[in-house]
């Protein structure tokens, strides 16, 4: 289950690479005029020439002086304000520039110094999906925020525009951790999409007495297009690192001293663990494995044994142990999953306004989150498990454990299914009619299961 907010960048989905990336938005770079740093360039925007030339001279200069940079620089210049796409395709053609050190310091220089002038505070929504421009305005803010994100880190600025892009180019979940090992994982990009999701927009779907249909920004139009229709893990490696976060529920704090191991695939109830993938809760909440994958990836299970109470460090509750399913394919490094460690006080709480009666002794209990193409959480689904007995309930969770306001879809994402007989179960998630994803679990009596939920992949 990941608690933290939304991954959330499903917005993205309703462009494809070809639109959001393509060369053909590329401005051709105009001819060197000559003369001084100052005018040896041209400017799309007067007041963003005026700017960069005052605030950022030296960058510049230094950018200009080297060819890479200027090639890359030349083109940027020529992207008017807000035009998300053209500067993502600039960056994609300049052949690794992007990456210098000369440009980089310029770019960063111009987003802190320049930004309105010369990227705005508008145009991401827009370019992200035709749909959302009237987003714009209300989100002008957060959309700032997303292009500024990482200021004072020269190497990383600007960083939550860049994921979003990247993310973009092959929306599934695979490429959702690649891009965030890549770009890291940005604060900024949750609010800007939390606004947008709160936008009502006119569709721009012809309707049949010719009328627009006010709605929500269309985040569903892509959000699962992935489904059936990609792979996970397309690189393979010998092994992967392979971060989990482990948290106590109560007061969201770091579960340090907490023992992590990778079962072996199909081993999740005894957990022989996979060579050397054993590994203890740090200060910051993470425990940090280096498991074997001779096939290429690594999907199975993690079980997470809770540290000992210690009334000396002020915990005396006793945790339950928990058995994490990744439900996808682990093929390259990651710091993405996390979980959290509950009581029975806790859990026996939130059954109660369930008016659930929750069996520690004959069942076992699931929490988990139902993610869609790029790690946002999937809505309007309902679940299914098999092997149920008369006292399972399913219950669908807004953050933690807190009960969502629709009871019978997924509205945030996240479930929770109570006593469920001990063995393997099959949990499925549909939506209208169609299989979204499916996940086997295995349940053991008197303990906790995670369910990571993603979509199918192809055939």
């Amino acid at each position: 289950m990941r608690p933290f907010a939304p991954l959330a960048l499903g917005v993205v989905l309703a462009l494809g690479c070809d639109r959001l990336l393509g060369i053909e938005d590329l401005p051709r770079a105009p001819g060197d005029a000559g003369g001084p740093p100052s005018t040896a360039i041209e400017y799309a925007s007067k007041a963003c020439a005026t700017c960069a030339n005052s605030q950022c001279a030296s960058q510049r200069d230094a950018c200009l002086a080297d060819s890479a940079c200027r090639g890359l620089y030349s083109r940027l210049a020529m992207c008017v304000v807000d035009d998300v796409k053209c500067r993502a395709a600039a960056e994609r053609a300049s052949g690794g520039a992007d990456r210098s050190p000369a440009y980089l310091a310029l770019d960063s220089c111009r987003r802190q110094s320049c930004v309105d002038d010369c990227y705005g505070s508008k145009g991401l929504l827009q370019a992200v999906n035709g749909a959302c421009g009237c987003a714009d305005a209300k989100c002008e803010a957060k959309t700032r925020a997303c292009i500024q994100s990482g200021l004072g880190r020269t190497s990383v600025l600007g960083g939550c525009e860049r994921l979003i892009a990247c993310i973009a180019a092959d929306p599934n979940p695979s490429e959702w951790v690649a891009c965030t090992e890549r770009y890291g994982r940005w604060a900024e990009y949750g609010p800007l999409v939390d606004c947008l999701k709160g936008t009502a927009c006119a569709s721009l779907v012809p309707q049949p007495d010719a009328s627009p249909v006010e709605t929500t920004c269309p985040l569903p139009t892509g959000e699962l297009s992935c489904v059936r229709n990609f792979a996970y893990g397309t690189t393979a490696n010998t092994s992967v690192t392979m971060k989990l976060g482990v948290f106590f529920l109560e007061g969201n704090k770091p579960a340090v001293g907490a023992k992590v191991t990778a079962c072996r695939f199909g081993n999740c109830t005894a957990c022989a663990p996979e060579a050397g993938a054993v590994a203890v809760v740090d200060a910051e909440g993470k425990a940090t494995l280096q498991i074997p994958t001779p096939t290429g990836s690594y999907a199975g299970c993690l079980k997470v044994e809770p540290p000992a109470p210690d009334p000396d460090a002020g915990t005396t509750a006793k945790y339950l142990d928990m058995r994490v399913f990744t439900g996808r394919n682990i093929s390259v490094n990651e710091d993405v999953l996390q979980t959290f460690l509950l009581t029975r006080d806790a859990l026996e709480f939130y059954g109660a306004l369930l008016d659930v009666k929750v069996d520690w002794d004959a069942h076992g209990h699931i929490i988990g989150a139902l993610h869609d193409c790029i790690w946002n959480r999937a809505v309007g689904a309902q679940l299914e498990i098999d092997g149920a007995d008369s006292t399972t309930v399913i219950a669908y969770l807004k953050t933690g454990l807190e009960l969502s306001p629709d009871p019978k879809t997924t509205s945030y994402g996240g479930f929770a299914i109570a006593n469920v007989p001990p063995g393997r179960h099959w949990i499925t998630a549909k939506r209208d009619g169609q299989v979204l994803a499916r996940l086997e679990v295995e349940v053991v009596a008197g303990q906790m299961t995670d369910a990571n939920m993603y979509p199918e992949r192809a055939p």
